[in-house]
């Protein structure tokens, strides 16, 4: 399945760096048994591609701010280039790294480099995107326009909430009519987690929390 063969060692990977490998071992065995992912592992939805490559992304980002090298930081930006065009939503990610940057590293001269070099990544793969929805249908946002009709059908349906309490309700097993949860306890062990090393005052649990109330 997508799923474990992409997202799961990633997530290894990034708890290893940030922890330890007990930490990783334990992540990636949690995520494989991830309830809505086992559901949907063999199904090939846009979802899966966007987990797997912005886990990369705030993987590079952290390496990024570890070891100063700014070509991570252009990655990252050509990363969210792409993952903007399988999802248009999916542009909210860009929260984690300002956030991260504006209240965790406090060297402004700094952060703009790190500006620099994400939004050159991402201009370099958006500019011919929109350049061809702008000559191909008059419409530069015609990416965005259809996804939004998209989304208005599943709310006539009544598959997705017309506000943002869709996703924040079903990560605390609080659904709408006969839907079954979504996550498990997935997500509510995981803010404990995470409340108990932001408690310590732990500096690498910063960036993933930040990623998962963005």
């Amino acid at each position: 399945p997508q799923k474990v063969s992409l997202i799961t060692p990633s997530q290894y990977f990034f708890a290893k760096e940030l922890f330890n490998e007990k930490v990783g071992l334990i992540a990636a065995f949690l995520l494989a048994i991830f309830p809505l992912d086992v559901n949907n592992a063999t199904i090939l939805e846009a979802d899966i591609i966007i987990s797997f490559i912005t886990s990369i992304a705030v993987f590079l980002f952290y390496l990024g701010n570890k070891n100063g090298k700014k070509h991570y930081f252009f990655i990252v930006g050509l990363i969210l280039g792409f993952v903007l065009f399988a999802k248009i939503f999916s542009i909210l990610i860009f929260g984690v790294f300002f956030i991260y940057e504006i209240f965790f590293t406090k060297n402004f001269k700094k952060s703009l480099k790190t500006a620099f070099f994400v939004l050159a990544g991402f201009v370099i793969i958006c500019v011919p995107y929109l350049f061809y929805f702008y000559t191909s249908t008059g419409d530069i946002l015609y990416y965005y326009h259809q996804q939004s009709e998209v989304n208005e059908q599943w709310i006539r349906l009544g598959e997705l909430r017309s506000d943002l309490t869709h996703y924040p309700l079903n990560m605390l097993l609080i659904t709408q009519g006969d839907e079954p949860p979504m996550f498990g306890l997935y997500f509510i062990l995981g803010f404990v987690a995470l409340l108990y090393y932001c408690l310590k005052k732990d500096a690498e649990t910063k960036l993933l929390l930040i990623w998962v109330l963005t």
